[in-house]
């Protein structure tokens, strides 16, 4: 029996405004640093839905790294869930837990836990 290989290697650098052509949807790019400085998330405005990988989780802040990316990280947290709440998002996914349904109450929530 021969056995195949198959790897993808994607090493494509993403930027602010980029758009990712699915098939049958595009997802536009956002720079939201905060988890990381090179943090993105992916917004689909047909659908309304947002990727936010771990930015944000379900009523929740994502974790972010002072050591490794600086105290700015916090501000830079803040700044990127402010800029996601102008956004028309009726569902999004995070990095870890459930679907979120109402993400401009999990993104308050987010921001209010960072301000604490």
């Amino acid at each position: 029996m021969v056995r195949s290989t198959c790897r993808t290697i994607v090493n494509i650098r993403l930027s602010e405004e980029d758009e990712i052509e699915t098939g049958s949807r595009k997802l536009k790019v956002l720079h939201t640093p905060g988890h990381t400085l090179g943090h993105v998330s992916l917004y689909c405005p047909e659908e309304r839905v947002l990727i936010c990988r771990d930015l944000f989780h379900h009523n929740d802040i994502g974790w972010f790294n002072i050591l490794r990316e600086g105290t700015t990280s916090i501000q830079m947290s803040l700044q990127s869930l402010d800029n996601l709440s102008n956004f028309k998002i009726e569902k999004a996914y995070s990095g870890h837990g459930p679907q979120i349904d109402n993400p401009l109450v999990a993104i308050d929530n987010a921001r209010s836990r960072v301000e604490k």
